[in-house]
């Protein structure tokens, strides 16, 4: 019976009310709207390989046609397929 008084007791002391502790929200990083105009340009110079990578990544391609295949058994052969 006591160890249970302990748990409860010991459980009630461990919670505190939420009323006690009220939370602040700080913002932990500066937004860019604060930040000077040559720290902005020097951003945008940065990341411009970045964009030019990703227009690259999502450009759809344009595939070259496939020669036809002179011999369906020849081609076979190509892949490692045997008919």
């Amino acid at each position: 019976m006591a160890l249970l008084d302990f748990i409860k007791n010991r459980n009630a002391s461990q919670q505190q009310p939420v009323a006690q502790a009220p939370q602040v929200h700080t913002p932990t990083q500066p937004t860019v709207e604060g930040l000077p105009a040559h720290v902005k340009e020097r951003a945008v110079e940065a990341a411009r390989p970045a964009v030019e990578l990703m227009e690259r990544a999502t450009t759809p391609r344009t595939s070259a046609p496939q020669p036809p295949a002179s011999n369906e058994r020849a081609r076979g052969r190509g892949l490692g397929m045997e008919r």
